[in-house]
């Protein structure tokens, strides 16, 4: 006489991972993506970049300096150095200054100014990463055509460091008849962490342009 045994005696189980293991899982995760989003949303908001201690007065590029008028200090701490310069028929002047990573961590520089179509642009044509150094910071001679100037691609200012930009603003026409134009702050763009941010930045100078003599070409 033939027992016959039931099919499924010898199916081999599998086993599910114990619970405490897969809670162990889920904490983890969660943990992770926690820390992650903290991170984003840090160097999504964090503005790091302050004004340095270095700076050179702007000059047209015929040489001509601009005046200094006069240093203020405000309340809020955004003290900045005024200049002012007639315009009569020069279209470029330079100047330059310093920024500041006043972070943890190291700042990726991307763009420092704006060749926008407002009739007057600005964009950085030199940069020195060791202001330390002693090395003159100087501007190109000679006059022209600012558009021939070679651009810098993005560089990066450790935490606690400066670096000196030089940048070269050029106008289309004429201030305008008796107007004066100020220039207070130049858009920067950057990135921590990888994370990219803009800002609207104060370099601790502000330059008034007078129309002078200037006639529309």
């Amino acid at each position: 006489m033939q027992t016959r045994l039931p099919t499924g005696m010898f199916r081999p189980s599998v086993s599910a991972p114990p619970r405490r293991r897969r809670g162990w899982i889920m904490v983890t995760i969660a943990v992770v993506l926690t820390l992650v989003t903290a991170t984003v949303l840090w160097a999504s908001t964090t503005d790091p970049l302050a004004t340095g201690s270095f700076g050179v007065e702007p000059r047209w590029s015929d040489g001509t300096a601009f005046q200094r008028d006069f240093a203020a200090d405000p309340a809020d701490g955004t003290a900045f150095t005024h200049y002012s310069g007639r315009q009569d028929d020069r279209r470029t002047f330079f100047y330059a200054f310093s920024i500041r990573n006043d972070g943890r961590l190291p700042i990726q520089v991307r763009t420092i100014g704006t060749s926008d179509d407002t009739g007057f642009a600005v964009r950085a044509i030199a940069v020195d990463t060791d202001p330390m150094s002693g090395k003159p910071i100087g501007y190109p001679t000679g006059g022209g055509d600012a558009s021939t100037l070679a651009g810098v691609g993005g560089f990066t200012v450790g935490a606690g460091e400066e670096a000196v930009v030089v940048l070269v603003a050029q106008l289309d026409g004429c201030v305008g008849p008796d107007g004066t134009t100020t220039l207070m702050t130049v858009p920067i763009t950057y990135a921590v962490l990888g994370v990219p941010r803009s800002v609207d930045f104060a370099p601790g100078l502000q330059i008034a342009l007078r129309d002078g003599t200037c006639r529309a070409s």
